[in-house]
């Protein structure tokens, strides 16, 4: 029997610890994220296809449209989400809220495209009194 796409967990690093066990990073800093994809019976599945998209939630913004995984398919892959991307959008803001989302395609699964998504803060450096 073919494998079938059961659910996926994404996990972002460097992590820095946070209350409501959310990583966070510095804003300008490089984020890691991987997503690793299991079957029904809890077995690797390499997607056939995936992809991703980043949001930042607080701001209401889209950080980077839907874009193809720039490198081949694996079970767990990992992504690098580069620093110009980690920036934070309100000036007023400390943090922010940002959201990771793959789009997980599966030709065996209906309706074939499965989201899954992963959140960190991106924190904003301070100096001084500002």
């Amino acid at each position: 029997m073919a494998q079938q796409f059961g659910s996926a967990v994404v996990l972002v690093l460097p992590p820095i610890p946070l209350q409501a066990a959310r990583t966070a990073i510095t804003a300008g800093s490089v984020a890691f994220v991987t997503i690793a994809c299991v079957d029904t019976a809890g077995n690797p599945l390499t997607p056939s296809a995936l992809r991703w998209r980043l949001d930042d939630l607080t701001a209401g913004t889209v950080v980077q449209s839907w874009q193809g995984v720039p490198h081949g398919m694996a079970s767990t892959t990992q992504l690098t989400i580069p620093a110009n991307l980690n920036q934070l959008v309100s000036a007023s803001e400390c943090s922010e809220l940002f959201e990771v989302t793959f789009a997980v395609s599966d030709t065996m699964r209906p309706p074939n495209e499965v989201n899954v998504t992963g959140l960190y803060v991106v924190l904003g450096v301070r100096i001084g009194n500002e």
